[in-house]
Formats: structure tokens, C-alpha cells, sequence
């Protein structure tokens, strides 16, 4: 079974997300650390270097994230991302849940 863009983009995001200390809340990035959706783009970018492909790539991702929380759009993620309740296991089973559906 092939997978979608969006699968192949949120794989290599899970791949960035690896540990708690790739994981960034309340900014898209410090320093190695990324929040979701910095580990998105991470992953569009080593897809395609066009920017105007990147976003479209990207945006293939988050609609996977968009259909399994039913957010409309990128702040929705952001905002998710940084609650300070957030964990890090809840990003990553998130990105699991989104690749096995």
C-alpha cells in the first residue's frame, strides 16, 4: 500500500520528534527543538526545496492532523502544541495516530 505525501511528511516529522528534547511548547523552535508543526515543516522542506511546493506539502500533513482533531487550521496545531498541560507522548501519539490512519 503506497502512503500520501502528507504521511511520508508527518513520518519524517515523527522522525524529528524523537525524543522530549526535540520537542518545543511555545515557540516554533529553540535552538534543536521543535514544536509539531516546525517538525512539519522540517520534514516538507528536506521533501522539496520550492518554497510554493513546501506549503503544499506541508498543508498535506496537517490535514492529516486537521481530519483527526478536527482543527481547521495551523494556529489550531500551535495552540494544541502549547497548552501547558500538553505532553510530549500526546505529540507523538498524535503523529502515530495521523500515520496509522
Amino acid at each position: 500500500m503506497s502512503r500520501s505525501l502528507g504521511h511520508v511528511v508527518l513520518a519524517g516529522a515523527r522522525d524529528l520528534l524523537r525524543t522530549p528534547d526535540d520537542w518545543a511548547q511555545g515557540a516554533f523552535r529553540q535552538g534543536r527543538r521543535r514544536c509539531v508543526d516546525e517538525a512539519i515543516v522540517e520534514s516538507a522542506r528536506r521533501i522539496t526545496k520550492s518554497r510554493k511546493d513546501r506549503r503544499a506539502v506541508a498543508h498535506s500533513a496537517r490535514r492529516l492532523i486537521f481530519a483527526q482533531m478536527g482543527f481547521r487550521h495551523a494556529r489550531d496545531i500551535h495552540r494544541w502544541n502549547d497548552d501547558n498541560k500538553r505532553t510530549f507522548a500526546e505529540v507523538v501519539g498524535l503523529l502515530d495516530r495521523c500515520l496509522a490512519a
